[in-house]
């Protein structure tokens, strides 16, 4: 069975990377509105009004104090964020996220990279990694678009569809 085409959305989209890097024999990667990672994606983020917002050294506090108390994997709310997040996994975001554009250049099959145009390119660095990625990378940027894609499912569908087509064509 050959290896299959990798696609990751947001958080996905970022550990598609490095699972690519590990896996150099992919055909192919999507990006969906993939963000860039790092060590500092929790401040990047919450510096954007997302994650911890403007209570990013509270909450760090926070989460630090339930994991020496043990309590690493109880959940924590934040003012940007829409889920909820465990002390532990949060704090595992500030230390051991792998970054999107140290890993670009290690990425050899072809990516495409697909951001709405209402995400910053600061937390979703399309063009970004698409500068310093190892292979063919090519950006298209969704117009009228969220994070989620709201309202804009069919553009997406159509451009995934038709660069997968044009990237391998005899898989069709």
């Amino acid at each position: 069975m050959p290896p299959p085409v990798i696609i990751g959305h947001g958080n996905g989209g970022m550990l598609a990377v490095p699972h690519v890097v590990a896996h150099l024999d992919t055909p192919a990667t999507i990006l969906l509105s993939a963000h860039g990672g790092g060590m500092d994606g929790v401040v990047r983020t919450s510096r954007a009004g997302m994650m911890a917002g403007d209570r990013l050294v509270e909450i760090t506090a926070q989460a630090r104090a339930m994991l020496t108390e043990g309590r690493g994997r109880e959940l924590l709310l934040m003012p940007g964020w829409w889920y909820v997040i465990s002390a532990e996994s949060f704090l595992d975001r500030m230390t051991a996220m792998p970054d999107i554009l140290d890993l670009a250049p290690q990425i050899r099959c072809p990516v495409l990279c697909l951001p709405g145009d209402q995400e910053s390119a600061e937390n979703y660095p399309a063009e970004a990694f698409q500068a310093r990625a190892g292979g063919p990378c090519e950006v298209q940027i969704i117009p009228g678009c969220d994070h989620f894609y709201n309202g804009r499912e069919n553009a997406v569908i159509e451009r995934v569809t038709a660069w997968l087509a044009e990237v391998s064509p005899a898989s069709g």
